[in-house]
């Protein structure tokens, strides 16, 4: 099942000390740690001039795909030398037709 979340989860390892402090408080207040974890990092953006954007840049659009070409560009093209180079399993590359002239 694939994963419903908009963005990866960000994941930190805190010292034992700082990790057992948050787990004793979350107890505590009787809330979840998540919650108290991302209150806190909100005021500290909220209080701090030297903080990045509250939002994260925009991700970068995909290229659109190439149509297809129409069936004029697929014709045969009139002056192809069908050099031996391009020929290949019997099909000039450059013009689409078969064979060698």
């Amino acid at each position: 099942m694939p994963n419903q979340h908009r963005y990866r989860p960000i994941s930190i390892r805190l010292p034992e000390a700082s990790r057992l402090w948050l787990l004793a408080f979350a107890e505590r207040t009787e809330q979840p740690l998540n919650q108290i974890l991302t209150e806190a990092v909100t005021d500290w953006l909220n209080t701090n001039d030297d903080a990045p954007p509250a939002l994260p840049p925009a991700p970068a659009k995909k290229r659109p795909r190439k149509a297809a070409p129409v069936a004029a560009e697929l014709a045969p093209q009139d002056g192809c030398p069908h050099p031996n180079g391009r020929v290949h399993k019997g099909m000039c590359g450059a013009c689409g037709t078969g064979g060698l002239t």
